[in-house]
């Protein structure tokens, strides 16, 4: 669920959780379980909004790693995976 500003604003703000996440290139997930995949929907108020998203949902899924796959253009997605200990 996207956090707001203090002020209302509607920007996406980072969870605790999702600040923790490690951020990783596709080939290093191995050894990782997959939880799927998150998205987030424009419209996007901030450019940190998609990341801070995925990030948010991905934590909420149990996951310690993500893999960023779309951040480009429209519906920004990544898949959410949980490493263990790296």
């Amino acid at each position: 669920m996207p956090l707001t500003g203090s002020s209302g604003s509607g920007f996406t703000s980072v969870t605790e959780a999702g600040a923790r996440l490690t951020s990783v290139e596709a080939g290093n997930t191995a050894a990782c379980q997959r939880l799927g995949q998150v998205e987030a929907h424009p419209p996007y108020m901030l450019p940190t909004d998609a990341p801070n998203t995925l990030r948010n949902r991905a934590a909420d899924l149990g996951a310690d790693t993500i893999v960023y796959t779309n951040l480009l253009v429209g519906t920004a997605k990544a898949d959410a995976f949980r490493c263990g200990a790296r």
